[in-house]
């Protein structure tokens, strides 16, 4: 765990010299990803994103998520805990220049793709494929909420566990 904090605080303090040095743009989200029910299971994971915007639009991403399973079948109620890392690329597809927005400031609309793997010794082992869109407000320098529906797979490496292809909903907050 001192390991993964050491890496963010790294990643984020590269990421503020770099955008002090070439101007570029940074955002810290968290949000929380709540999936659809599919063989027992339910998903809710938070995901912890620190992304720079090296051109304009375009956005890399480190995600730390924290994922729990929620596992309800033929009177079976347990849980699934895992932890994963990795990373991925989002485009901003729309920026709404006016004052007020669907969010109550500027918008703007991304689309994204994710990979996470499970590290450490979790419950449920996976890898991870995602793609969503993300609603957002555009200010700079404000705390701003945010809204998505993407598609997950979910390719379980854990015996007993089906692997799961569903759709999210999620909310957060953006820096």
């Amino acid at each position: 765990m001192r390991k993964l904090i050491f890496i963010i605080s790294i990643l984020v303090s590269t990421t503020m010299a770099m955008q002090a040095q070439n101007k570029l743009g940074y955002f810290i989200e968290d949000n929380i990803q709540i999936g659809a029910k599919q063989h027992g299971m339910t998903t809710v994971m938070d995901n912890l994103l620190v992304g720079i915007e090296p051109v304009k639009n375009l956005k890399v991403m480190f995600d730390w998520q924290g994922t729990l399973g929620l596992y309800d079948k033929n009177d079976v109620k347990t849980y699934y805990q895992g932890t994963a890392i990795g990373g991925g690329l989002g485009y901003r597809l729309l920026t709404d220049k006016e004052e007020k927005g669907l969010l109550g400031s500027k918008d703007a609309l991304d689309v994204r793709a994710l990979f996470t793997t499970t590290i450490g010794k979790p419950d449920w082992k996976y890898n991870q494929y995602s793609i969503g869109l993300t609603l957002y407000g555009y200010d700079k320098g404000k705390i701003r909420p945010t809204v998505g529906v993407g598609y997950r797979y979910i390719d379980s490496k854990t015996a007993g566990i089906r692997s799961q292809s569903t759709i999210f909903f999620e909310l957060g907050l953006k820096l």
